[in-house]
């Protein structure tokens, strides 16, 4: 099974607003009905607050630990992991807790036990949602996943939750078990995609929330993509913010905590689906080449129906495009340090169903074999690339998705003559 899913972590978190500028101090009639004697352990225990939030609807109260800053500093994106600016909330998010207050906290608790949820009840709530077409993938073991929760809250930091149904992810909020977001998904041998994201249109009681999706139709699939990285994946992620954020650290800060709970660490107004965990588990930022949308688009029809006619369009659109080889270093010339041009390269030769071959990739994040880097080889040079290590070879284009196909040896001399 799927490394999260063998580690399932449970957590979310949001704010049931639009961007919070500043928490509030609660007064002390609040604080006395509503908290008891939580005030007074927390601050035996150093923590700052109560400050008031607003988070999915609910009044909630935060603790901030002793170490917490307010206005938490910007990194350069020369300077982490993820080579975007961000926000480093990482103690912010870490290290404070929320507490639902009034009587709709009550409620909090069904979000918790995830097994009562209503599959039905779940499938019906879209309300003519906004629909984004998108391809994020995702490595994958072997096997089947079971249809229902795959994460899920363990504390009241963790604000999220997901669900497999008949081939599409859920997300909805656990206080409020709120479905937020329907992806679908499609799973393959070593990986999954991501084909669309649809979203549930504000209403007259949550249009606060929903406020960043109307303005900002993309961040949709960014929060989408985010969720399952942190959540499906155990991965630290950049974290998403919508464009109408403001962008003092500390308005951002509370935002991510309300939003994402503890994973909400790094949030950046960066295009965080950038940021990817290829097919063969190298992790990075990789900004992909939506001019070979059409040659997928292509191997998708030709696999569908394999006549003369699609056939020749799949060449057409391959001969004037490049595809991608996987490469990799001899260990003696990585450890001489630099790399150049002159330094030696190897290529993998594959089998596929009994036939020599090696794979060719529409996007870098696609790759499944361990590489240090990828080739890009013009579709009419194919031929002669393939000719320099086995002229009996063909091409894999794409091996574990989104869409494959495979060109023959005869395809390729054909691609280097055609005019």
């Amino acid at each position: 099974m799927w490394g999260w899913l063998r580690k399932r972590r449970k957590g979310n978190t949001e704010s049931g607003d639009s961007i919070p500028q500043k928490a509030a101090p609660l007064a002390d009639a609040e604080i006395a009905s509503s908290l008891g004697t939580i005030v007074d352990e927390m601050k035996r225990k150093g923590y700052q607050g109560p400050f008031a939030n607003v988070c999915d609807g609910i009044m909630s109260c935060t603790f901030h630990g002793e170490k917490v800053s307010m206005n938490p500093p910007w990194i350069d994106s020369n300077e982490n992991p993820f080579q975007m600016r961000i926000v480093d909330c990482e103690q912010f998010c870490s290290d404070s807790f929320l507490n639902a207050m009034g009587d709709d906290a009550q409620s909090i608790g069904d979000g918790f036990d995830l097994d009562k949820l209503d599959k039905n009840r779940l499938r019906e709530s879209l309300r003519d949602p906004h629909t984004e077409s998108c391809l994020l993938g995702y490595p994958r073991d072997a096997g089947e996943i079971p249809d229902g929760p795959q994460a899920g809250p363990k504390s009241m930091e963790d604000l999220w939750s997901i669900f497999l149904f008949d081939g599409y992810f859920y997300f909805t909020r656990t206080w409020t078990q709120q479905l937020r977001h329907r992806a679908t998904v499609e799973f393959r041998d070593g990986a999954m995609f991501v084909t669309e994201v649809a979203t549930n249109p504000p209403s007259a009681d949550d249009a606060v929330y929903a406020d960043p999706f109307a303005n900002d139709s993309h961040f949709a699939v960014r929060q989408v993509d985010f969720l399952i990285k942190t959540l499906l994946y155990n991965l630290p992620s950049p974290a998403p913010l919508p464009n109408n954020a403001p962008e003092e650290a500390g308005a951002i800060a509370l935002y991510a905590f309300t939003e994402y709970g503890r994973i909400g660490c790094y949030p950046t107004f960066d295009n965080t689906t950038e940021y990817r965990l290829c097919l063969n588990g190298v992790r990075g930022r990789f900004q992909t080449n939506p001019d070979n949308q059409p040659l997928v688009n292509a191997i998708v029809a030709a696999t569908k129906d394999s006549n003369r006619d699609r056939r020749q369009r799949l060449h057409d659109e391959i001969r004037n495009r490049t595809l991608l080889f996987a490469f990799g270093i001899p260990e003696e010339e990585l450890q001489k340090g630099a790399i150049s041009e002159d330094t030696p390269v190897h290529f993998m030769q594959q089998d596929w169903q009994g036939q020599p071959c090696f794979f060719a990739y529409t996007d870098t994040t696609y790759r499944v074999e361990p590489s240090h880097g990828c080739l890009s080889v013009d579709g009419r040079g194919l031929a002669e690339f393939v000719r320099q290590y086995n002229e009996n070879a063909a091409i894999v284009i794409n091996p574990a998705g989104p869409a494959t196909c495979k060109l023959e040896p005869a395809e390729l001399l054909a691609l280097a003559n055609e005019a």
